[in-house]
């Protein structure tokens, strides 16, 4: 089971495959096809303008807990004409859907000021809880941006900031699968810093 996108930057496509249970318990509302079209929504306006970030690392000797923020930065309409659905096979318990997203010129120049050299970029793997379905996959997705911005602030600054702000961007859709009965998100973000707040000295 995943979800996947191989899309270059400078590509006028991306081409999609998401997937969702057919499960009256784990999706009591809903149909199986609006899922993969709000899943696919959230993953292209990700991988096009990407999330507004705040994030706080924990720090134990200042009693401070971590705290990680995510806000979109633009989200493609419901219902976007630049979205295609060439295929949507139902195989039992899992439903399968594959998606044509085509990009404007706009869209286009924007994806490819993200594939800058002084863009840096991380991966990062997050878990969310199976039983709360659509929901705990998203949950999945940002766990994982998040685990990927920490993993890139350690390898970047030598003191733990009081709190990093800017914009990240998926790279590519996540693979998301399920084991031991939770959604597991692998994700590759690009990261834009806007501020990095050091901590004043004791």
């Amino acid at each position: 089971m995943h979800a996947f996108a191989q899309t270059p930057f400078q590509e006028s496509q991306f081409s999609l495959e998401f997937w969702t249970e057919r499960d009256r318990i784990l999706h009591p509302e809903g149909s199986a096809e609006e899922r993969l079209l709000t899943e696919m929504q959230y993953v292209v306006s990700g991988m096009l303008y990407g999330y507004r970030f705040s994030y706080t690392p924990s720090y134990r000797d200042r009693e401070v807990e971590e705290r990680f923020e995510l806000t979109p930065v633009l989200t493609i309409p419901w219902g976007d004409p630049s979205s295609v659905t060439l295929n949507v096979a139902d195989r039992g318990t899992v439903v399968y859907g594959q998606f044509l997203y085509r990009l404007s010129d706009d869209q286009r120049a924007v994806r490819s000021r993200w594939q800058s050299a002084i863009i840096p970029d991380a991966d990062g793997t997050g878990n969310g809880d199976i039983m709360l379905g659509y929901t705990g996959k998203v949950n999945a997705m940002q766990e994982a941006m998040r685990v990927a911005l920490r993993t890139y602030l350690q390898g970047q600054t030598r003191n733990r900031p009081r709190e990093a702000t800017g914009i990240l961007v998926l790279s590519e859709a996540p693979r998301i699968f399920i084991d031991e009965g939770q959604y597991v998100a692998r994700v590759r973000i690009r990261i834009l810093m806007r501020e990095l707040q050091e901590y004043q000295s004791f």
